[in-house]
């Protein structure tokens, strides 16, 4: 052990929680004091082992937080219980979470990496690790399965000391969660969300976007234009979330469920990222009937690619596909605006050949014997060349065209 460990375990003296020591313990259960580092702040609890029914789902756990959310509207501002959570998080209809396939895993080769809970017993880190543990808890117990249930029982953990600040807890959830370690990472949507929360709370604490944006860096050891680009579709999405929740009576635009809009907000984020690319972004800002009708068809995933939302601008230019796109029914109307733009697009890059051919024949037309004999040879060589090359060209188009 260094001098500077040997110096932080002195440091921390405190018994360990109840939740860390119960009858019947094995000694290689038994809790340690153990002093680790999060995001370069130092926390002082214990390495132990705490059985998986003591833990408590981390609520605030801004990976579930919509669904909270909803639940807690709709259950009178209760939280749910972890069988709650854990039910939810099984049928997740995006299967974001994978608890089966990771139970699995862990009985056959239990968890490797400690979750981090507080002194209570509540979840800081490791979400989908406890909670497919309580499934195959739940499952084990259901069977009668005794030795899957053994290797879910208790759980590989980090407990926070009672000296933890809340600074202390976000370094924690800044750590385990920005920080590439080859675990599963939040989606970006999680990750922007919570970057842009944090924006917005130093914006309301009095700083400016320069200062804001440094401090988001260092926080988050995100790179800059990451953070920028997360800002910019966060803002988006909040005019994305408030056009389809307020509604608009006189356009018999009706207002959505809340949750409904921020479950397809998550869904559809990276859609997000190309509609705040500055052409785009200029056209929707100019054109508010085009800008509600792309977020009416973003709702309705009536976008079937990141690419088709880059031809909104060409969509917007050309009238008769501006007239498919705001007036056609579903994805098919974007695809008929998109090719009516690309097929008149090719016309177009045609007609402008043509022109230039006939400009070229008026001028070669033109020519006298008086003007080519003024040319130098490697002039006369390249005009040579330049018939040559079209008239194969040509009898190749017209070769078996009827006059």
């Amino acid at each position: 052990m260094t001098d500077k460990n040997q110096e932080d375990e002195k440091e921390f003296q405190a018994p360990p929680p109840p939740i860390l020591v119960w009858e019947g313990q094995s000694d290689w259960q038994k809790p340690r004091q153990e002093v680790r580092y999060f995001h370069n702040r130092k926390v002082d609890g214990w390495s132990g082992y705490v059985k998986t029914a003591k833990i408590t789902g981390w609520v605030d756990n801004v990976r579930i937080a919509l669904f909270v959310e909803k639940y807690k509207r709709d259950h009178g501002d209760t939280d749910p219980t972890n069988d709650e959570i854990l039910d939810w998080m099984v049928n997740d209809p995006y299967n974001e979470f994978a608890l089966q396939g990771l139970a699995e895993s862990i009985v056959k080769n239990g968890i490797r990496q400690q979750i981090v809970v507080q002194a209570d017993g509540t979840l800081l880190d490791g979400n989908r690790r406890y909670f497919a543990s309580l499934y195959k808890l739940r499952e084990s117990e259901r069977k009668g399965d005794a030795s899957s249930k053994q290797m879910v029982s208790q759980l590989p953990v980090f407990v926070t000391g009672p000296s933890a600040t809340a600074a202390d807890l976000d370094a924690v959830v800044v750590e385990e969660n920005f920080v590439d370690d080859c675990r599963r990472p939040w989606p970006n949507f999680i990750k922007a969300q919570h970057v842009f929360r944090k924006y917005q709370e130093l914006k309301e604490d009095g700083f400016n976007k320069t200062t804001a944006i440094a401090q988001l860096l260092e926080h988050f050891g995100e790179k800059r234009s990451q953070i920028d680009r997360w800002i910019r579709m966060m803002n988006y999405i909040e005019e994305f979330q408030d056009f389809h929740v307020t509604g608009d009576e006189e356009l018999g635009h009706d207002p959505k469920d809340e949750y409904d809009v921020k479950w397809r907000s998550q869904e559809r984020f990276e859609y997000f990222d190309e509609l705040t690319k500055p052409e785009v972004k200029r056209i929707l800002e100019a054109d508010a009937e085009m800008r509600d009708k792309v977020f009416e068809r973003l709702y309705a995933k009536d976008f079937k690619s990141f690419a088709q939302i880059r031809k909104i601008p060409a969509i917007s230019k050309d009238s008769r596909a501006r007239d498919k796109f705001m007036v056609g029914d579903g994805a098919e109307a974007v695809e008929d605006a998109i090719q009516w733009v690309t097929i008149t697009g090719a016309a177009k890059r045609a007609m402008d050949v043509q022109d230039r051919i006939m400009s070229f024949a008026k001028f070669l037309g033109g020519l006298t014997v008086n003007d080519l004999g003024s040319l130098d040879v490697l002039s006369i060589n390249a005009l040579k060349d330049i018939a040559r090359n079209a008239a194969t060209m040509a009898e190749s188009v017209t070769d078996g065209v009827e006059e």
